[in-house]
């Protein structure tokens, strides 16, 4: 998962608002190569994994949901999409 923290910024009828850390650069996943297809879907699957021991998994898988940071390491940021 991305590196997130609570926000300041507050919203009526919510109990908090989330922040992302920010990223200079987003390769859109239609330009990534195979390698990072074959990292984000591994990651995916990984993710899953996981979630599975909260009772709770991914409903929304598209590559838009995760980008690559730091080495081209896939992180989740869609946090919406955990059910």
């Amino acid at each position: 998962m991305i590196e997130t923290d609570y926000s300041d910024f507050q919203i009526n009828g919510y109990s908090y608002v989330l922040k992302h850390i920010t990223q200079p650069l987003i390769v859109p996943s239609y330009e990534w190569p195979r390698t990072m297809l074959k990292d984000a879907a591994l990651f995916y699957i990984d993710l899953n994994l996981e979630l599975l021991d909260f009772n709770l998994g991914l409903i929304d898988i598209q590559f838009g949901n995760m980008i690559h940071i730091d080495n081209a390491r896939p992180v989740w940021i869609d946090f919406g999409s955990i059910a």
